[in-house]
């Protein structure tokens, strides 16, 4: 749930995908209903953000809609993430998606493994188009570095998954994000 403005609240269901805008000024609270993700369910998750007027979902099997509140009845765009940690396991994820809170078009997603990913959504051109990573935080399954200047990942790497992220409100490209190995990170990225 997230709130749209002083009087309205955004729901979105977990198992359907559903988001309802409700005005708590109202005796029947239920303004408007989105059915654009009936035709994704199989079994998947789902976890929304908004910023203004557009709402992104993202289910568990990485396909990520667009959606204008002003229309809910067609989505903005709908596309298939790939170069994610999507394995037996993710349709059971916990997801975080959240909007960068300075960059338009950014947004971030963590849940499906032990990473972050950063995805402009400016990127998007066609619906049938797969959307890669612009950066993806490895920390939380990074163990050191070899002699070569390699990353290795840890024997564990495979267990921890990022339970929550969220953007620094003042500094544009730090994000702060835990896992479920207990691990509190706070890092910088950068776009090369």
């Amino acid at each position: 749930m997230e709130k749209k403005d002083a009087n309205q609240l955004v729901t979105c269901e977990e198992n359907s995908g559903r988001l309802q805008l409700l005005d708590i000024r109202k005796h029947d609270p239920v303004c408007k209903t989105s059915e654009m993700t009936e035709k994704y369910q199989h079994k998947t998750k789902w976890a929304f953000a908004h910023q203004k007027e557009t709402a992104i979902l993202v289910n568990s099997a990485g396909k990520m809609i667009g959606l204008d509140y002003r229309d809910w009845d067609k989505n903005t765009f709908s596309v298939h993430i790939k170069d994610i940690g999507l394995n037996e396991d993710s349709f059971q994820a916990t997801m975080c998606i959240q909007f960068s809170p300075t960059k338009n078009n950014v947004v971030s997603l963590s849940g499906f493994d032990g990473m972050v990913y950063l995805f402009d959504l400016g990127h998007i051109q066609t619906s049938t188009q797969l959307l890669s990573p612009i950066f993806t935080h490895e920390g939380h399954v990074m163990e050191g570095i070899n002699n070569d200047n390699e990353s290795w990942l840890c024997s564990g790497a495979a267990m921890v998954k990022v339970l929550t992220h969220t953007w620094h409100t003042v500094k544009d490209d730090i994000i702060l994000s835990s896992a479920s190995d207990g691990s509190l990170h706070t890092w910088q990225y950068q776009i090369k």
